[in-house]
């Protein structure tokens, strides 16, 4: 496409070899050659129009303005602004992704069972897990900038004095997780999970419900929509901001016109005994209703046991608990996040413990 260059400066153009990398390089490439081959002054061939179109003010438009000294201001202003865009494309993309410190990472990618060489690490890889939020595509390459690289063998099956590797991810991913940076994989961004929905979509009473990690809050606010009085709690801090904004924007008039309440509060499910929602429940004599959307396959077995018996002392006798959780029925290689087997719930969910089991059934959940 013609920019109304003169015949001396297109040819520089095209003499410059190899493709610069952005339009900008071409541009000063082009310019400097032009400025040679005429001896040190640009050439005047360049249309008046071009004067007025890169004057930065009416009074760059007059007669005596230099032709030269005005293209060159505008080269170095697009040349600027093309730095500044491209550092804030940079720093951008770099925090839209936050990934596990080298040893959580190792200990994830080791219960994998992945194999020990960078060739196994592809094959899982190609499998579909480059899209893996916690554990970067290239984790030599990654690991290398932060300097805690070792080996492919050391990063995949650990050394002798390593420990067992744990079945999680550490609760410390969980709450530095930034919501506002919009790459949380399982953030519908507004949108309640539509198995909740189904759930609640009957119920004509109006209850108290606690909803425990309950990240960006869509169901409890969706909830509050319908009535309801919530209380959602989450270890992260960004995720509770991001429920309090939503309350306030996407949702507000459906919970005025409702007369539901949503309230949000920072506390880990695993220290429920010493958190505000204790003397939530001690007011109303316990919560009737209690949701669990993906929460409790977060954790290990030992926090799984813990979880569930502070979570039965702020539930009423009669009172009923939702669980969504990831089903060990899943085909592999998806071994992430945990699975749970029924079997698995019926044991943290037994008569001992002061549970009934109603119903448990097949469903998906949207990510």
């Amino acid at each position: 496409k013609s920019t109304g260059t003169s015949p001396e400066t297109e040819r520089a153009m095209r003499r410059g070899g190899s493709t610069p990398r952005c339009w900008c390089c071409l541009m000063a490439v082009a310019m400097a050659q032009a400025f040679e081959a005429h001896g040190g002054s640009l050439s005047r061939h360049t249309p008046r129009r071009h004067k007025s179109l890169l004057a930065s003010s009416p009074q760059d438009c007059s007669d005596d303005v230099d032709v030269d000294a005005v293209m060159w201001d505008d080269l170095e202003w697009r040349l600027a602004r093309a730095r500044l865009e491209e550092r804030h494309r940079r720093s951008w993309t770099q925090r839209l992704r936050r990934y596990l410190s080298y040893d959580d990472a190792s200990l994830w990618a080791q219960r994998m069972g992945i194999g020990s060489t960078a060739d196994d690490w592809q094959r899982w890889v190609d499998l579909g897990e480059d899209w893996s939020t916690y554990v970067p595509r290239s984790p030599d390459l990654h690991y290398e900038k932060t300097g805690d690289w070792v080996s492919w063998q050391h990063f995949l099956c650990g050394d002798a004095a390593a420990p067992e590797s744990p079945d999680v991810l550490s609760q410390q991913y969980f709450e530095d997780l930034d919501y506002a940076a919009r790459f949380v994989p399982w953030d519908l961004r507004g949108r309640p999970q539509p198995r909740v929905c189904h759930t609640f979509a009957e119920w004509h009473s109006k209850v108290d419900l606690l909803d425990v990690g309950c990240g960006a809050g869509d169901n409890a606010n969706w909830l509050a929509g319908r009535g309801h009085r919530v209380v959602g709690i989450d270890i992260s801090a960004g995720a509770i901001s991001t429920a309090i904004e939503r309350r306030e924007s996407t949702f507000r008039r459906d919970i005025r016109a409702a007369g539901g309440s949503a309230d949000f509060l920072v506390a880990s499910a695993l220290s429920l005994d010493s958190s505000p929602v204790r003397g939530r429940a001690r007011a109303i004599n316990g919560f009737p209703v209690v949701l669990d959307s993906g929460l409790l396959h977060c954790f290990s077995n030992k926090d799984q046991c813990r979880y569930v018996a502070q979570l039965t002392s702020l539930v009423r006798t009669g009172g009923r608990l939702y669980i969504g959780c990831f089903s060990n029925e899943n085909p592999e290689p998806w071994l992430n996040p945990r699975r749970i087997s029924r079997d698995r719930l019926s044991e943290l969910f037994d008569k001992d413990a002061g549970w009934r089991i109603v119903e448990t059934s097949r469903t998906w959940w949207q990510r």
